[in-house]
């Protein structure tokens, strides 16, 4: 099983990646674009075509892990968004399936 281990190399970037995400936020009107009707659900296929949303900052995390941070303007204000996500992983919501004894 995968273990995830942040040190200080890990907090380094980790930081790195979110002074820059909040230095460079993704604007409103770029979040508008790929705006679709009100829902609590939005599935990848239902977004626009065409919309690509910018980058978020990446930190690669020991035990095969990759977390992505971003800052967006919203109507509310300023979000930020925390994604983590287990690299190759073969199956979706399958991050690692140890074998069971018999």
């Amino acid at each position: 099983m995968p273990v995830l281990m942040i040190g200080e190399i890990e907090r380094k970037k980790i930081a790195e990646a979110i002074a820059y995400a909040k230095a460079h936020p993704v604007l409103f009107d770029i979040v508008r674009q790929g705006a679709v009707a009100d829902t609590d659900t939005l599935k990848l296929k239902d977004r626009k075509p065409g919309f690509e949303r910018p980058p978020s900052q990446h930190v690669l995390l020991p035990g095969g892990y990759r977390a992505s941070y971003s800052v967006e303007q919203q109507p509310p204000g300023l979000c930020s968004h925390l994604s983590v996500s287990v690299v190759g992983r073969a199956k979706k919501a399958r991050a690692h399936r140890p074998k069971r004894s018999r």
